[in-house]
């Protein structure tokens, strides 16, 4: 049986400079690609690193002739990995919330409630832009006044009435599609 050596701190470093040259010529690209694909700005950085991680661990192959088409394809297929690890995560606090609410008492119509609240909020997070999700944030889960949320976000309650009214037309379509993509899936 043949033990794989660990890297040598030549090669490593080796690596790390194909990965930051890899960035200099191409970080611009590769950021505005995360940028596009990933909605919630909160974790824009956070990919980006991993992708540089990425390619230090795995260098683009010498062959590569389209590079921008196979930073895409990379990008792509790292920000889906990504967004299936985040969901899975939010699926286990979703359960672990569910056994703490049953071990409680607590009713199906307040375990029901606590899903749809849970999906509503991971839906703000993850798919309005940063300020209209704070908003009602506020507004909503912190049950703060409208003044409050002017306050507290430093804007003028009428712009904090404005967030909140289009994250909240968003929301209603998002979970519109999803219900006609779930009645078209149940036919």
């Amino acid at each position: 049986m043949l033990s794989k050596e660990p890297d040598q701190p030549q090669d490593v470093q080796h690596r790390v400079e194909l990965a930051r040259r890899l960035f200099a010529a191409h970080g611009e690209f590769i950021y505005s690609v995360i940028r596009y694909i990933v909605s919630n700005n909160e974790y824009i950085d956070d990919l980006f690193h991993d992708v540089f991680l990425f390619f230090v661990a795995k260098p683009v192959p010498d062959d590569v002739l389209n590079i921008r088409g196979y930073l895409y394809k990379v990008v792509l297929d790292k920000v889906r990995d990504w967004q299936r690890s985040h969901v899975r995560y939010q699926v286990k606090i979703r359960r672990y919330n569910e056994i703490k609410l049953n071990q409680s008492g607590t009713s199906d119509k307040e375990i029901d409630l606590a899903e749809n609240t849970q999906k509503i909020f991971s839906l703000i997070e993850n798919h309005l832009s940063k300020t209209e999700g704070r908003a009602i944030t506020l507004r909503y889960k912190k049950q703060y006044a409208l003044e409050e949320v002017a306050k507290e976000m430093n804007i003028k309650p009428r712009s904090v009435s404005r967030y909140i009214s289009v994250g909240l037309t968003k929301i209603r379509s998002l979970l519109n599609r999803q219900e006609r993509a779930d009645h078209e899936e149940g036919k």
